[in-house]
């Protein structure tokens, strides 16, 4: 092997090494959560609104192609399978305020399940709570890009666990279930 060669391997050696915690996703500390209102159907939604039921909170769009109502629909099966004695809310949290009215939202949600409701605020508000959840998104001209997660709160509004896209209903439902039950 030459020297060309061995300092080569050393160098490509060194920047895999040394890049490795470079490449490395940072750290992240749970969502901190926390009370938010945004607007429904029917006027101002609370999250405190809600206390006494387990939450699922959804961050999307109505006019999402595939991941939101595919994942929606996820979410709405879970409440279906849930057992009468669980008293559960989905919420489906709009990032397009300009676009999605809260009637819209009514009209939208409505497809997925009765305790499925949307809401949306100002773009201020959105930023507020996307931040509190740990929610990444991103406005262009053309599309929304966000992060498709299940966010599941107990029944005191705290954040308890983040599902990921692609969860079963099933699972899901298992999740609201264990948070219904926790003391």
């Amino acid at each position: 092997m030459g020297k060309y060669t061995a300092f080569l391997l050393i160098v490509l050696l060194s920047i895999v090494v040394g890049g490795y915690r470079v490449l490395q996703p940072p750290a992240v500390e749970p969502p901190s959560g926390g009370d938010f209102s945004l607007m429904g159907p029917q006027g101002v939604v609370d999250l405190a609104d809600f206390r006494e039921q387990v939450v699922v909170l959804y961050f999307g769009y109505t006019s999402c192609p595939d991941i939101c109502p595919t994942s929606l629909a996820v979410l709405g099966q879970a409440l279906a399978q849930l057992p009468e004695s669980v008293a559960a809310q989905g919420l489906f949290i709009s990032l397009d305020p300009a676009r999605d009215t809260p009637r819209t939202l009514a009209e939208y949600t409505g497809f997925f399940h009765p305790r499925l409701l949307g809401v949306t605020g100002s773009p201020r508000q959105l930023a507020q709570v996307t931040r509190q959840y740990g929610v990444a998104y991103q406005i262009t001209e053309t599309e929304i890009s966000h992060s498709s997660q299940f966010i599941v709160l107990d029944k005191q509004g705290q954040w308890r666990e983040t599902l990921p896209h692609g969860s079963l209903a099933q699972d899901l439902a298992r999740h609201i279930v264990q948070w219904w039950d926790a003391e």
